[in-house]
């Protein structure tokens, strides 16, 4: 089904829709977190006027928020221009949409500038009828139709503003045009969940009057249950899991492979498969005939094409002796010269000159192929490159999953065993939290003294017993990753492209961020807390000074905020229970200018709580 929105999307037979979800990845907040923004910005007087905030949707709560404002829409509108017209963090998936030209009509509700920046002059954007007269076919038209914050009068936000905009939408120029694009092209959704309030109105307010027979149109979201499936179905939609990164990822991937072939089939215009060639790092080379432009050559970085290349070192140089290593697979890692290094350096692809980075030499596998994995506890993995070589006796078999390297060394011993020796190799950035997950199940499941099943294209290869190897570190790293995408749900944020050491370094919160997530008790060891023992009441004053404090509750009355990975996280109120407590520091701290008391453990042993809910108790301990 991808494979098919795919196509349509590079015949230009799609319009898409993008709601707050697919800005997120920007840093952007959700119409969920936006709620949250507005309701956080009224005083504590005004929130006691209303009801709690999960009792209102976001167009319901602007409108409280704008009454309680003397109804003035310009407190609303600020907080929005705040959280909507920074600086984003990323635009990668929009720059991408930007470089593939099929896509003419995008629909939006998001109030930030994401789309109009990265379409620049090959963009358009629409606001209002008086601008439908000059619509340029040529470019990519923008309608938002929720407005945009450098024209406060245009914004729908509120609930009267909401009423507003249906009453009006049949009259309006803008839509006449969006229903007849929509009655002819199929409509991507993206950026939306079913509950969101945008997307119901547009299934009920847009799609009944257009009628059964308008194209199928298609919904983008990670996951569904059976019973929203099937309530899409029956509008003529489908339904594609996948996040909308994931997803803009792989429609650039589905125009890079078949860009040529469709330019051949005549799906792509010249001008469109120049403009992608351009945006690629590729020069086409084309000939007008009478059935239209042929494609005679292309140049670039990237070209699908029979080449040769010609090099020389210097004398100095160790490359005869590397090249050797690497013939004699003494280095099976591929080895890369930048072109620095080389002189007389040139690179042709049917006869046109290409710029070369440089040269990279890895030894041929006696095998090479894809494969798929089974394990006995249950894990599966599919289409990996495996390389196998025969080394001095020895079997090495490297495995290769996205940009991450396995390497396995099978040895035979005399008395009949294998001694298997595991190499990995992380990429200095990882895409994404689920393939660094994905990575570790494999290699937790070839450590697991699993049976292992391999298969390629469906045929049964080989099945191995592997031998268990005791490493509790690789088990916990890999239950780390799953709580960190845990973290990742609970404060709405995405981890993608980060760096693996900057991860590594902040792996350490990841125990205090989920016990505040769960509400279960983190032991901490030998902790120590500091307090104002002055403030406490005498009774816990005199167990202090005789050292008779037993256990003792120890309150912050600070809500504790961690900055994880460039994400500043609220976890609650840091709450410890210290066992055999004692203050070492009694004396000094009972001084009218002494410092502040430090409670203590005597057995080392202490238990962590972050509550959600400051303490009742006075700061301290009791």
């Amino acid at each position: 089904m991808k494979e098919k929105l795919f196509e349509l999307i590079r015949k230009g037979e799609v319009i898409l829709w993008a709601g707050a979800g697919f800005s997120m990845y920007a840093g952007y907040p959700s119409g969920e977190n936006f709620k949250k923004i507005i309701y956080n910005d009224l005083s504590d007087e005004q929130k006691l006027q209303l009801n709690s905030i999960e009792s209102y949707t976001l167009d319901v709560l602007s409108q409280e928020y704008q009454s309680l404002h003397l109804g003035s829409i310009n407190p609303l509108i600020h907080l929005a221009t705040e959280a909507y017209k920074r600086k984003p963090i990323s635009t990668k998936n929009h720059d991408i949409l930007a470089k593939l030209p099929f896509i003419k009509t995008i629909i939006t509700t998001n109030y930030d500038e994401l789309f109009e920046n990265a379409y620049g002059e090959k963009g358009q954007l629409i606001l209002n009828d008086k601008q439908v007269p000059y619509i340029d076919k040529s470019k990519t038209q923008i309608f938002k139709i929720h407005g945009d914050l450098s024209n406060p009068d245009s914004i729908v936000l509120t609930k009267d503003q909401y009423l507003e905009f249906l009453k009006n939408r049949r009259d309006n120029l803008i839509w006449k045009v969006l229903n007849e694009r929509m009655a002819t092209k199929s409509i991507l959704f993206i950026g939306y969940t079913l509950e969101d309030l945008n997307i119901k109105l547009k299934f009920d307010e847009i799609f009944e009057p257009l009628g059964k027979n308008m194209p199928p149109s298609y919904f983008i979201i990670p996951s569904l249950p059976s019973h929203k499936i099937l309530e899409l179905s029956k509008r003529n939609i489908q339904f594609i899991p996948s996040s909308g990164e994931d997803f803009i990822e792989a429609l650039e991937q589905s125009v890079k492979k078949n860009l040529i072939a469709d330019f051949e089939k005549n799906i792509i215009a010249p001008e469109d498969f120049r403009e992608i060639c351009k945006d690629n790092n590729l020069q086409p080379r084309l000939v007008g005939t009478e059935k239209g432009y042929v494609l005679s050559g292309l140049s670039g970085a990237n070209g699908d094409a029979k080449g040769s290349m010609a090099f020389s070192f210097d004398k100095k140089h160790p490359f005869k002796n590397i090249l050797t290593d690497v013939l004699n697979r003494k280095n099976l890692k591929p080895i890369v010269f930048p072109t620095e290094l080389m002189k007389e350096v040139s690179m042709t692809i049917e006869g046109f000159s290409l710029p070369i980075e440089g040269l990279m030499l890895q030894a041929i596998p006696d095998l090479e192929r894809n494969i798929d994995l089974y394990f006995s506890n249950g894990f599966e993995i599919f289409d990996l490159r495996a390389k196998i070589y025969g080394v001095e006796g020895n079997l090495v078999t490297i495995l290769n999953y996205e940009n991450y390297g396995l390497q396995i060394e099978a040895t035979p011993m005399l008395n009949g065993e294998v001694n298997f020796k595991i190499n990995t190799q992380h990429p200095d950035k990882i895409k994404n939290l689920n393939t660094l997950i994905k990575f570790h199940e494999l290699l937790n499941a070839i450590i697991g003294g699993n049976k292992m099943t391999i298969r390629s294209n469906g045929l049964l290869l080989s099945s191995i017993l592997l031998p268990a190897v005791i490493d509790e570190g690789i088990k916990l790293y890999l239950n780390k990753c799953k709580d960190l995408k845990r973290i990742e749900s609970h404060f709405q944020f995405r981890l993608i492209d980060f760096d693996i050491k900057v991860l590594n370094d902040h792996l350490d919160l990841v125990g205090d961020i989920i016990s505040f997530i769960d509400q279960t008790p983190l032991n901490v060891g030998a902790a120590e807390m500091t307090f104002d023992i002055k403030r406490n009441s005498p009774i816990i004053i005199e167990k202090a000074s005789t050292n008779t404090i037993g256990d003792a509750i120890a309150h912050s009355g600070y809500e504790t905020v961690v900055n994880f990975m460039g994400n500043d996280l609220a976890i609650g109120y840091r709450k410890i229970i210290i066992n055999d407590a004692y203050v070492p520091n009694i004396t000094e701290a009972l001084k009218v200018d002494g410092p502040l008391a430090i409670l203590r453990s005597r057995t080392d042993s202490a238990i962590q709580y972050y509550t959600k809910t400051p303490p009742t108790a006075p700061v301290g301990i009791e």
